[in-house]
């Protein structure tokens, strides 16, 4: 008797089993499938106001007059230099760049590096600046070097920004 009982609660449970697995799959094979259609973007918009803008130039070709002043003064402009930093130094040791950048932010001052984050084993220049006045950052030098341990030299700023833009 014993056997006939297990027989039947084995046989039960197989296919209980099976309808558990096979059940869920036949009652739901009818799923929407949704395909997206995707649409290719042009790479480049094709523009159709070239001719206007040439004949507009064309008929208004003008020639303004020259002014040797103002050539003048731009000449000065460029020649000095806006904004004064500081160079630190140009050191190969990430983790010490990094203690000197800490170091010198700590004590108050504006310091970046090129390149912004320092790679070990590669240049990377310690800057403290910019500033407008030189008079203020040659007083700043002597304290810079005892907080570095570093000579610093004074540099005319350039602005890195401006030069990638051109």
């Amino acid at each position: 008797m014993d056997s006939k009982f297990n027989n039947r609660l084995a046989g039960t449970m197989i296919i209980i089993a099976l309808g558990i697995i096979v059940l869920p799959s036949l009652l739901h094979s009818n799923k929407n499938i949704v395909h997206d259609k995707f649409v290719a973007i042009p790479l480049a918009p094709e523009l159709n106001n070239n001719k206007r803008e040439i004949s507009y130039l064309a008929n208004h070709n003008q020639k303004l007059p020259s002014n040797s002043l103002e050539k003048n003064i731009v000449k000065s402009q460029i020649d000095q230099p806006q904004a004064w930093v500081v160079q630190l130094g140009a050191l190969k040791n990430a983790p010490k760049v990094l203690e000197i950048v800490d170091q010198l932010r700590l004590s108050g001052y504006s310091v970046y590096t090129l390149p912004s984050i320092p790679v070990e084993g590669q240049i990377t220049r310690i800057f403290v600046g910019p500033d407008t006045s030189k008079k203020k950052l040659q007083l700043f030098l002597k304290e810079l070097n005892q907080l570095s341990a570093l000579n610093g030299q004074l540099y005319p700023y350039i602005d890195i920004a401006k030069i990638d833009a051109e």
